[in-house]
């Protein structure tokens, strides 16, 4: 385009000579102030949309002159806008799905921590999620942020299991350690063949090479499966024996258990 301006009116006058009237309707107003530029971009990626969008605001910010502004729209800016709220939108799912968990554990239980306690996995799971898509540079994009939040939800219960089972076995056994054994022989081992089981089933996604979508969503769904349940049978059984919660272990045996602590 001419930077003379006299130079374009010259122009737009020999076309109208010599095109349609309505040529120009899609691109400008009758009175030749306001115009549209179209952009074609060949990535849907996000991330260069939005730096596409900061760039151009400010260099028409700092070239254009008092008066004259410009504005980014079209399918693209759409697509950006609905990623930037399913984004939002799942991260707080995450954070409602556990709150319904801490919610609905401290009811069963009775108990206020039970339902922290219960978190703990979880949190560990979304903090190991999120660590590896930041350190692999995995975008945080419409369909990770789906399987982040339901990767969550599915792997919720392996806690819930184990303190159900140990506290029904150390009621049948007066022995705690072996009332512990069999907890972990059958809630633990449960725990592992479940996880495992559907953490190979979505490994197999893993083999979709260039096909992002489907390895992003095998990684993320078997690594939280695997996190969530070795973080129960590590991170929180090591949590109960600490705190030896009285939803557990009943208030005679958390008292002893915090004296012998103490002495």
């Amino acid at each position: 385009m001419p930077g003379d301006q006299n130079l374009v009116a010259q122009y737009l006058l020999l076309y109208a000579s010599s095109g349609e009237p309505e040529d120009f309707d899609s691109y400008v107003d009758s009175d030749y102030r306001r115009a549209v530029i179209q952009v074609f971009f060949k990535s849907d990626d996000t991330s260069l949309i939005a730096k596409t969008v900061k760039d151009i605001e400010t260099f028409t910010g700092r070239t254009f002159p008092p008066g004259v502004s410009a504005k980014v729209g079209g399918g693209a800016i759409g697509t950006l806008a609905l990623t930037e709220e399913m984004v939002r939108t799942k991260l707080l799912n995450i954070v409602a799905i556990m709150l319904c968990v801490l919610v609905a554990t401290a009811i069963v239980f009775r108990s206020i921590l039970a339902g922290l306690l219960v978190l703990v996995p979880l949190a560990a799971t979304v903090a190991v999620n999120f660590g590896v898509m930041g350190w692999l540079g995995i975008p945080m994009n419409i369909p990770n942020s789906l399987v982040s939040a339901m990767a969550i939800g599915i792997g919720a219960d392996y806690a819930i299991y184990l303190c159900f089972r140990l506290r029904e076995e150390l009621r049948n056994h007066h022995n705690e350690a072996e009332a512990e054994k069999i907890a972990f022989l059958s809630a633990g081992k449960a725990a592992l063949f479940v996880s495992t089981a559907v953490a190979g089933g979505f490994s197999v996604l893993l083999l979709s090479w260039d096909f992002y979508l489907h390895l992003w969503m095998g990684l993320l769904i078997s690594m939280a499966m695997l996190v969530s349940s070795l973080s129960t049978l590590t991170l929180f059984a090591s949590l109960l024996f600490s705190l030896r919660p009285a939803f557990i272990f009943g208030a005679s045996n958390t008292t002893k258990g915090m004296e012998n602590a103490v002495a």
